[in-house]
């Protein structure tokens, strides 16, 4: 048996779409965890609890990360897995992962943003933890998430961190990879994302200071690994992620940003974060000049934009 940990907040519209995909796995049980609900979601997970296969936890209200750590400590079965409140799975998603796992104690399958069709040759590859973990750190948005994660229970004794808000399940799964001996990879689609807006923060300022709070938290695991380069990867992602909510925060004054204010602006929100980023001088060099080139490519579509503009009123 598999169980299945649903986190959920205020998630009236997309719950039971959720919780269908997962009654369609097979032998799962569904753990809900209600996170102090005030829209009529807690009701709704008392009625679905009504499934045999179905049980609902409520707790007062203290993020996802205490949601998941409260199913954790409810889970009995020999497999876990997560699923948030407005994803889905996709069908017989459980059951290939289950197939192909081997003897790992951990198997991730491919996230997708729409109910695609499969890849049509699955392909497994089984890595060493360390190998897992250097290609995660250097492709964190690919892998450090809980998303189509199927774990064995005996690997997951580490909690997540409740004062994180961002990249908590990322900094979560460096640990709990790090006390596996194989994992592996299927080439299949089993998770299916929703893009949504954040709402565990409201501001740019917000983003970057729980960014860093989660490279903070994430260093000494980093430290345990000595994985320099790899790590320095992890940390440059967050650092691009702070930069992008940062310019995405003003996108007016983007725009009639000149390259030399870019460059200014870039290295001064560069050098407020070095202590806590670690990341050598070359990644940094060389994120100003991506920076750089990021720029120069804005101001050339904004340039053709208004010569196209002035073209078309000429004609």
């Amino acid at each position: 048996m598999v169980d299945i940990i649903i986190p959920v907040y205020n998630a009236l519209d997309t719950l039971e779409l959720a919780v269908t995909s997962a009654l369609m796995q097979g032998d799962v049980r569904i753990l809900l965890v209600d996170d102090g609900s005030t829209d009529g979601t807690a009701r709704l997970c008392d009625e679905l609890a009504h499934h045999p296969r179905i049980a609902v936890i409520h707790q007062q209200n203290r993020g996802v990360s205490a949601a998941r750590n409260a199913g954790l400590q409810a889970a009995a079965s020999e497999w876990l897995t997560f699923l948030d409140a407005d994803d889905v799975l996709l069908p017989d998603a459980i059951g290939n992962l289950l197939a192909l796992a081997g003897d790992s104690q951990a198997i991730q399958g491919l996230v997708t943003r729409s109910e695609a069709p499969d890849v049509p040759e699955c392909t497994v590859q089984t890595l060493s933890s360390r190998d897992m973990l250097d290609l995660a750190l250097r492709n964190p948005t690919v892998h450090l998430h809980t998303h189509g994660w199927l774990l064995r229970r005996e690997i997951c004794n580490e909690r997540f961190n409740e004062s994180l808000r961002l990249g908590e399940d990322g900094e979560w799964m460096m640990r709990v990879l790090r006390g596996a001996k194989t994992v592996s990879l299927a080439q299949l689609n089993t998770y299916c994302y929703h893009l949504r807006a954040d709402s565990a923060v409201h501001s740019a300022a917000d983003v970057v200071l729980e960014y860093l709070r989660t490279l903070t938290a994430a260093q000494p695991t980093l430290n345990y690994l000595d994985m320099p380069d790899a790590a320095a990867q992890y940390r440059l992602m967050h650092l691009l992620l702070m930069l992008k909510h940062r310019l995405r925060a003003k996108p007016k004054m983007l725009a009639s940003l000149s390259i030399q204010k870019t460059a200014i602006m870039t290295m001064k929100i560069t050098v407020t974060m070095i202590p806590a980023l670690m990341i050598p001088v070359q990644i940094l060099l060389t994120l100003i000049l991506q920076a750089l080139i990021l720029q120069a490519i804005l101001l050339t579509i904004l340039l053709m934009t208004t010569a196209q503009l002035i073209i078309q009123r000429i004609m």
